[in-house]
């Protein structure tokens, strides 16, 4: 029996129904294309199921990876100025060249410490949010699993992953 095209929007009876883009992340177990080789997950395939939970902080969080590069960039220039500290004033004997060096190297300090401090307070907080709709959605899949679901595991052992630490 020829079926009609539905039209858009509605999902057609031999077509399976998905949920719209704005229900969050799927629930739905991994099939077996997912899954690689020998039962493992890739750590991109495990990374990219986090995605629907880190999208809505990504400007933060990669704005966060570009200050967190920034600082390691500020702290492997220390070694340099001590380099050049070295060699230049402390060999010539110049005690203000010496001062200005060591004024470098605590600038370069404070400003790697303020840079790391940046990084955390731009991931801080967005981080908690992510990690609480992850534990909410666990919860709510674990209240829609069927009592004998519960039965199966010992008290406690479902929830112990998603506790806070």
């Amino acid at each position: 029996m020829p079926t009609t095209p539905s039209p858009a929007g509605s999902p057609s009876a031999d077509s399976p129904s998905l949920p719209p883009p704005s229900a969050g992340p799927s629930s739905a177990a991994p099939s077996a294309a997912e899954a690689a080789p020998g039962g493992e997950r890739s750590a991109v395939r495990t990374l990219l199921r986090l995605w629907p939970y880190v999208r809505p902080v990504r400007a933060r969080l990669f704005t966060a990876a570009f200050v967190a590069i920034l600082a390691s960039c500020v702290g492997l220039v220390i070694p340099l100025v001590l380099k050049w500290l070295v060699d230049g004033p402390v060999a010539g004997r110049d005690p203000a060249g010496v001062w200005l060096g060591a004024l470098y190297v605590l600038l370069l300090g404070v400003g790697e410490a303020l840079l790391f401090g940046l990084r955390r307070w731009l991931v801080a907080r967005p981080l908690a949010g992510v990690e609480a709709s992850m534990r909410a959605h666990l919860y709510r899949h674990l209240q829609r699993l069927p009592v004998a679901f519960h039965d199966r595991w010992p008290s406690g052992s479902c929830c112990r992953a998603a506790r806070p630490t």
